[in-house]
């Protein structure tokens, strides 16, 4: 027979593309703890596997510049930050969810599963939540991402992460029978945060998924 043509099964919500010609919209960009000294010739690679460790793990407690040694060392990338700035980020960070969503419950490195209708085709969605915020009213998506670039390049990225964080959103909200309360980029070789509006981008995942 003749072959049909089909999306991919596996959806990849880092890889995902969107029609939506304007799938977010930066709100704000907040200064958290500064942007990080980094070493010449960085493999951006393997240090942003080691900030999402370091991230992941972080309890604020304990010694934890020795945990971020161990781990920039483990990935390959000793030298290329100083471990206390991995701490210093992690602490900046806090300080900022907590202020604007106080008592909510972190949910680090979350595995997200889920069957969806794709235009009439049955795909399944597979991926990791960096962060989500868990409140009684809904939830805060922050996605952690290491580029250095400037300030054009930041805004150019953040704005096409909004269909990863768009489709995230949307199986979580059905998940969870929660709203979405925020979305954000956190940038902390930067030291910053982007809050996103993903509305058209989720509201895309949703009709894509009625149809």
């Amino acid at each position: 027979a003749q072959a049909v043509a089909r999306p991919r099964e596996i959806v990849n919500p880092s890889a995902e593309p969107l029609e939506a010609r304007d799938p977010g919209r930066i709100v704000t960009v907040a200064q958290l703890a500064g942007r990080v000294p980094l070493r010449d010739g960085t493999d951006m690679g393997p240090l942003g596997d080691a900030v999402h460790a370091f991230l992941a793990a972080d309890r604020w407690k304990g010694d934890r510049d020795t945990v971020a040694a161990r781990l920039l060392q483990s990935y390959g990338v000793i030298g290329a930050v100083a471990p206390t700035s991995l701490v210093r980020a992690s602490d900046a960070l806090r300080a900022f969810l907590d202020g604007r969503f106080p008592g909510a419950a972190w949910r680090r490195e979350w595995p997200v599963r889920a069957r969806i209708v794709d235009r009439g085709h049955p795909r399944l969605v597979q991926g990791e939540v960096d962060l989500f915020l868990e409140r009684p009213e809904g939830f805060v998506l922050v996605d952690h991402k290491s580029f250095p670039g400037n300030d054009r390049e930041r805004d150019e990225r953040v704005i096409a992460y909004s269909a990863q964080l768009a489709l995230y959103a949307f199986v979580l909200e059905r998940a969870l029978r929660k709203p979405l309360l925020a979305s954000f980029i956190h940038l902390p070789i930067r030291g910053e945060i982007v809050e996103l509006d993903i509305a058209t981008a989720l509201g895309e995942w949703t009709r894509r998924t009625a149809a």
